[in-house]
C-alpha cells in the first residue's frame, strides 16, 4: 500500500512540475471564477483519528489528499502544496484538482485547503474552498454555481 501511495505521489509531483505558470487560476486546467466555503470538520475528524492511532501519513502533508479525498475512477488528478517556509513550515496551502467525474453534470472540482501544523506535527485544516467544473458548459472554467 505504501509503495502504491509513493508511486502516485511521484506521478502527481511530476504532473505538477510540468505546470510553469505561478497563478493557478490561469493554468490549462481551467480558470476559477468563484469559490464556495466548505465545511472541513469531517476532514479534521479523519486527521484526528489517524493521529490518535499513530498513522504515519498525518506528519506528511503530501499524503493528505490520498487519505482525505476520493481519487478513484478519475481521468486526471493534480495537486500542489505551498508552505510558509521550507525548513520548519507551520502553514500550508494544498490545491487539489479532480477531473473526469462519472456524473451527468459535474465534470470535476478544485479544492483549496489551508492547513496549520499542530504542536504534535500533524496538520489541521483551517479553511476549505471548493469550485466545480461542468460537463455541459463549453467554457474551461470552475465556479461555485450549480451545474446545468
Amino acid at each position: 500500500m505504501k509503495s502504491l501511495l509513493l508511486i502516485l505521489l511521484v506521478a502527481m509531483t511530476v504532473s505538477c512540475a510540468t505546470i510553469t505558470d505561478d497563478k493557478f487560476e490561469k493554468r490549462p486546467s481551467g480558470e476559477v471564477l468563484s469559490w464556495k466555503k466548505t465545511d472541513f470538520s469531517k476532514l479534521n475528524d479523519k486527521i484526528s483519528k489517524a493521529s490518535s492511532s499513530h498513522q504515519d501519513w498525518v506528519n506528511n502533508i503530501q499524503l493528505y489528499v490520498f487519505h482525505l479525498f476520493d481519487l478513484s475512477g478519475l481521468k486526471k488528478v493534480v495537486y500542489e502544496s505551498e508552505f510558509d517556509n521550507i525548513e520548519n513550515p507551520t502553514e500550508a496551502t494544498v490545491t487539489l484538482v479532480r477531473d473526469g467525474f462519472l456524473d451527468d453534470s459535474v465534470r470535476g472540482d478544485v479544492h483549496r485547503i489551508s492547513f496549520h501544523r499542530t504542536t504534535g506535527g500533524a496538520w489541521k485544516v483551517v479553511d476549505l474552498k471548493k469550485s466545480q467544473r461542468c460537463w455541459r458548459a463549453d467554457l474551461d472554467e470552475y465556479s461555485s454555481d450549480l451545474c446545468p
